[in-house]
């Protein structure tokens, strides 16, 4: 029972952070799509998540509502013209298709609009991450055909990934200069992207919190972490998703807000918290 329940909590963590692959439009790596396939796609990027987000783009962009009401396709256009401007749009558009296709690919596309240190930092940390995921299932890959090798690295691969993508994303938006406007509400918008499909991950991983509490009213989110992460591969993939969110969540309070606001969609805030509270991150 246990180890069902291990084994189905690490898939569907694996499996929610590799989702959406078949977005429309994506490209092959981070290579610069066509200007009116960039223009298109940032717009209804812009489109789909700009009023989710306006209420907490208020400290940090007041100016935002002087414009009023404008489309997706205004504010990408604006974007071109600014400095960088094609930059964020691309991140925004890669993000979106999910055009990444390795951790170097990401931090590609953030080149120019943050610091080589923080780059650098970044980089560290997802060659630690990736290397402690295949530490932990080191016993399972040995017993694993070749094909499911194959399968197995590009699951980790992608793993790291998603989670290299919401810390860059969180750092993009923290770093954009005070002369650039609507490159910022770009930033913005693909931080609310990546911070969407975290949570959809968290939601699966915490749906069997809440399933188990179903049956034990008095289990606590303490006590089903030390049960779960027993199992070395569910401790590392779980702890890879809340410090990736929880380092995002500290570059600023823009980020933090739309995180939340995304767990709020899949009603899962207060047991993220506690998740996040469990890994000594204060929300």
């Amino acid at each position: 029972m246990i180890r069902t329940f291990l084994n189905r909590s690490t898939a569907i963590f694996l499996i929610a952070l590799t989702l959406a692959s078949c977005t429309l439009d994506s490209v092959a790596g981070p290579g610069s799509p066509s200007q009116e396939s960039l223009l298109s796609t940032s717009a209804r990027a812009i489109d789909e998540h700009l009023d989710f987000i306006r209420e907490y783009l208020g400290e940090d962009m007041p100016e935002l509502e002087s414009y009023g009401e404008l489309s997706g396709e205004e504010i990408a256009t604006r974007a071109l013209g600014e400095e960088n401007g094609e930059k964020y749009l691309e991140f925004t558009y890669h993000t979106y298709t999910e055009g990444f296709e390795s951790t170097e690919d990401v931090l590609a596309a953030a080149e120019g609009l943050v610091s080589e240190e923080e780059l650098d930092a970044i980089r560290e940390e997802s060659v630690e991450l990736e290397a402690s995921i295949r530490r932990s299932f080191e016993t399972t890959y040995r017993k694993l055909s070749s094909q499911q090798q194959k399968q197995f690295d590009a699951d980790v691969r992608a793993l790291v990934i998603k989670a290299v993508v919401l810390l860059t994303a969180s750092v993009v938006y923290a770093f954009v200069p005070t002369t650039v406007f609507w490159g910022k509400v770009s930033a913005a918008i693909a931080l609310s992207v990546a911070a969407g499909f975290v949570a959809s991950a968290f939601m699966g991983i915490l749906d069997y919190y809440q399933n188990e509490k179903n049956e034990n009213e008095n289990l606590t989110m303490t006590e089903w972490l030390k049960e779960v992460t027993e199992n070395t591969s569910t401790a590392t993939a779980l702890a890879a998703g809340v410090i990736s969110t929880g380092n995002a969540m500290l570059r600023s309070t823009f980020a933090t807000s739309v995180i939340l606001a995304c767990f709020g969609i899949f009603g899962i805030v207060d047991d993220a918290r506690e998740l996040l509270q469990n890994y000594n991150f204060k929300v």
